[in-house]
């Protein structure tokens, strides 16, 4: 009896444990198949709008191309571009139709695992038939435990043999469905590693989409930025010249006849004066003092004005230190009536006027009108597709209506740390027309950097530097302010450079404010600049002089001779009158005497005879070569001949004289109303 019931309890333990198996693994089956199908349904809905996306962005890339038609070579690039990018998403189509078609077919799979699964839990639910008979057959062989030990042994041997052959065939079927699942998750983690790489390649195409963009995006702003040089330079070449009106045109006539005036009038004038090693010079110098002075005197923004230069470092504040002295009274006021953004691409010259012009000078000088609108367009990314716009722009000119520019104009400059080295060139350029130079830091970057020393020393010129030490509101130890003064003081030094003063500077505080205001109109102007008109007058005036000295040194000399002329002229005639006076005593002595038997003859006595040799000896010395009488006619006529030779430079000096008037009277009236 004990046998039986053991038997019957493992037979029932092996149904549970089989049961439970099952259970579990077809319920893990169906979970597995149920995610799998609802990931690949989410990866193909994530497919079907990644595609739809890389759809809408090629049209959008086809009409973006479209828009640049005008553009034939970036036209065909872009074209060429949009073919490979076609081809790409072609190619991610068939790659997206066959992950389609692959996912169907694992569908398919999983359907038909499906069904072999269900034909499973049929055969499990036969099994369970079977156990359930076998309960029967177990009440049935409690019942017949009444039966006799050999029956009862016999037929419990048969239904053990039977249930032995049952489990090993569930043993069979147990082993066929483990190997089946094991087959369904191989084909699933083989599914999921496929996925994976479709969407790899999926998001490299995004990525290659996105490239792209950015490439077509950079190439759009390319053409932007050569349009807008196009534009900058059509404007800049179509610029009209501005005329002066009225009075300032009359003055701005005289000033380009007095450049005439120079080169001719004058130029003739210092050579009829100076000596041929001397008169270059002096012309050299009038030429040079003059273009100096009308390179000022043309411009309204530089004529009896200071003007200073503010160069700043990378982030030191300049464009704050310039807004602040425009506008002192209210930190919140608008500064300038255009954006800065011009200012600090070409070296601009900010003066108070009254209205608003705006244009720009070019390198012979002139001045030509911009439109305010042209003036705002000026940006680094338009000047960095130009090349050697320094052949023509010199620098722009802003007026406007600000009292606080009273006396004293403004040069914003790009400065000497940009890449491009025509920005360089052009601030240097320009810096040397200022009356000083006003050089920014930052109070934080603790000193004056050697980049910074290299440009001082090499660009600075004879231009009046200061230092200034900006934000030192950042810093409030004065400690601190002090030694970054001592510290600039020495590189200063150390390095052989000249300097005015260093200025501390904050914006919150108007004392700084102040003291810079009181810098500025404390500078002295320029003296290259003005010299010229005194220099000329005084030149005139010590010509003049000159002119008159030699005047009366002939006169003089012309008197002196003259009065020379006189004397040996009256030494002449009394030699005559010597002579004359000795020939007729001469001419006396012999006595005619008339002979009968002979001819008429002269005669004299002994004594006649010696006093008449005598005679004939003094007249004899006085007429000799170097005797009193070649001495007088060689001195009359030398100083005959010097009195010919000074009449003519009399002559020639009355001429120069009259010619050097005509030119002072000339300069006079080109100069009247140009003081």
């Amino acid at each position: 009896m004990d046998i039986i019931i053991g038997i019957v309890v493992g037979i029932m333990a092996a149904w549970l444990g089989y049961q439970l198996f099952w259970s579990k693994s077809t319920s893990t089956t169906d979970l597995t198949n149920e995610a799998t199908a609802e990931a690949s349904k989410e990866e193909s809905l994530k497919l079907q709008r990644d595609n739809d996306s890389l759809k809408n962005r090629i049209r959008e890339l086809t009409s973006q191309l479209e828009s640049q038609q005008h553009n034939s070579q970036f036209e065909s690039q872009l074209e060429s571009r949009l073919e490979e990018l076609q081809k790409e998403n072609e190619a991610s189509l068939r790659s997206r139709q066959e992950l389609e078609e692959k996912i169907g077919r694992l569908s398919a799979d999983l359907s038909r695992k499906g069904e072999e699964i269900e034909s499973l839990n049929a055969d499990l639910n036969k099994k369970e038939e079977k156990i359930g008979k076998l309960k029967g057959d177990l009440n049935s062989v409690e019942k017949e435990a009444s039966l006799s030990g050999d029956e009862l042994t016999q037929k419990l041997r048969k239904k053990l043999s039977q249930l032995e052959d049952e489990n090993e065939d569930l043993e069979d079927d147990l082993d066929k469905a483990e190997k089946k699942a094991k087959e369904l998750k191989r084909q699933l983690v083989e599914n999921e590693e496929q996925l994976h790489a479709e969407k790899k390649a999926h998001k490299a195409t995004q990525e290659k989409c996105q490239q792209a963009e950015n490439d077509l995006e950079a190439s759009q702003q390319k053409v932007h930025s050569k349009e807008g040089a196009l534009t900058f330079v059509q404007g800049i070449l179509q610029a009209k010249t501005r005329e002066a009106t009225g009075n300032a045109a009359k003055i701005e006539q005289k000033i380009y006849e007095l450049e005439g005036f120079v080169m001719e009038e004058f130029a003739d004038a210092i050579k009829l004066i100076y000596s041929k090693e001397a008169a270059p010079d002096v012309y050299n110098c009038g030429t040079q003092l003059y273009y100096l002075w009308r390179a000022k005197r043309l411009k309204s923004w530089l004529y009896k004005k200071r003007a200073v230069a503010f160069v700043g470092e990378f982030s030191a504040g300049k464009t704050s230190i310039v807004n602040r002295l425009l506008s002192p009274d209210n930190l919140e006021e608008a500064k300038l009536p255009v954006s800065a953004k011009a200012t600090t691409a070409i070296p601009t010259y900010i003066a108070g006027g009254p209205k608003e012009n705006y244009g720009y000078v070019d390198q012979g000088g002139n001045i030509h009108s911009l439109e305010k609108t042209f003036f705002e367009k000026t940006d680094k990314s338009v000047l960095g597709e130009l090349k050697g716009l320094g052949n023509l722009i010199k620098y722009y000119v802003m007026e406007y209506n600000n009292p606080q520019l009273d006396g004293f104009s403004i040069l914003d400059t790009p400065g000497f740390d940009s890449n491009d080295p025509e920005d360089k060139t052009r601030t240097q350029e320009v810096i040397n027309e200022c009356d000083a130079l006003f050089w920014v830091i930052d109070i934080n970057a603790g000193e004056l950097n050697q980049s910074s020393v290299n440009t001082i020393r090499e660009s600075l010129g004879e231009v009046p530097l200061y230092v200034i030490i900006n934000k030192i509101d950042t810093k409030p130890n004065v400690q601190e302010h002090e030694a970054v003064r001592e510290k600039v003081r020495q590189t200063l030094e150390n390095n052989g450079i000249g300097y005015c003063d260093i200025l501390f500077f904050t914006e919150r505080d108007p004392k700084y404010l102040q003291n810079l205001l009181n810098v500025i109109h404390q500078t002295p102007k320029s003296e290259a600049s003005e010299q010229f008109l005194p220099w000329m007058r005084a030149e005139i005036k010590d010509c003049e002089e000159w002119l008159k000295e030699r005047q009366k040194s002939l006169d003089d000399s012309n008197k002196e001779i003259t009065q020379s002329l006189e004397y040996w002229s009256e030494e002449l005639k009394k030699t005559q009158s010597d002579l004359v006076w000795h020939c007729g005593n001469v001419m006396k002595i012999p006595s005619f005497t008339q002979h009968i038997f002979s001819s008429d003859n002269y005669e004299m006595s002994t004594e006649q005879y010696r006093e008449f040799s005598h005679l004939l000896d003094k007249i004899k010395e006085k007429c000799k070569r170097g005797g009193i009488l070649s001495e007088n006619i060689e001195y009359n006529q030398n100083t005959l001949k010097n009195l010919v030779e000074n009449e003519q430079l009399r002559e020639q000096h009355r001429a120069r004289f009259k010619q050097f008037k005509a030119m002072k009277k000339r300069f006079t009236e080109l100069t009247k109303e140009l003081n």
